[in-house]
């Protein structure tokens, strides 16, 4: 009777599991936990989103990707978006639904050229974001080395004051770009592209600093060539 019951326990347990996750049981997907989505792209907090105006996607089309498996591994899926606004990766499924991954169920993300498979156009490291309570969330990777440049282009949605002709008011999403220094996969933000907050980000990179040549850093591309000497 013990066991019985003990059963009938595991079997609801296992079927509250199954309607919170969605695994994909063909091409290579079976060991990707993620959850159903639903046309209203619901947030975190189960609020829809289909009243604001833009996309919370921070690419425009499907894309080709390589999905790098927290228990490793790696996945291809033939439509994949990074959505800005929840920081999760959403991706079709071979049976053609939309789906979620968990997060921190990925560490990396390589976007692949669509003529091309073999070419990797961008990549993205998963990171706990300290200004975000420690969220799990992609930055993309702008150099190589001890010492990496990265940055996040974060979606918000920016609420309009109420327009009395309309009767309501607006809302709709914008983007913002965040930075970073990572090193040994801990990820120190920055508020902005300066030779202070990027020296500043960490003691080691402060200290290899302080024997180099003390330059203008305004750009991305300003601090990989800076990181490129001091890496």
């Amino acid at each position: 009777m013990l066991f019985k019951t003990f059963s009938k326990k595991c079997l609801l347990v296992g079927l509250v599991l199954l309607t919170q996750f969605a695994y994909s049981q063909t091409g290579g997907q079976n060991n990707m936990a993620a959850r159903i989505l639903n046309a209203d792209y619901l947030n975190k907090t189960g609020d829809a989103l289909s009243d604001v105006k833009g996309s919370p996607f921070l690419q425009d089309s499907w894309q080709k990707a390589y999905l790098y498996l927290n228990g490793g591994g790696k996945v291809f899926v033939e439509k994949m978006k990074l959505n800005g606004y929840t920081g999760e990766v959403h991706y079709i499924d071979d049976k053609g639904a939309e789906l979620a991954t968990l997060e921190g169920s990925i560490t990396t993300i390589d976007l692949l050229n669509p003529k091309d498979t073999t070419q990797v156009i961008r990549s993205y490291q998963a990171y706990a974001d300290p200004n975000k309570k420690n969220q799990i969330l992609f930055y993309e990777l702008h150099n190589k080395g001890a010492f990496q440049i990265v940055s996040r282009l974060e979606k918000f949605i920016f609420t309009e004051n109420y327009d009395p002709l309309k009767g309501k008011t607006e809302q709709y999403f914008k983007v913002n770009t965040v930075y970073g220094i990572a090193t040994k996969g801990i990820l120190s933000p920055i508020a902005e592209i300066s030779y202070a907050s990027v020296t500043n980000a960490h003691p080691a990179l402060l200290q290899k600093a302080a024997s180099a040549k003390k330059i203008k850093l305004r750009s991305i591309n300003d601090v990989v060539l800076f990181l490129k000497e001091l890496n």
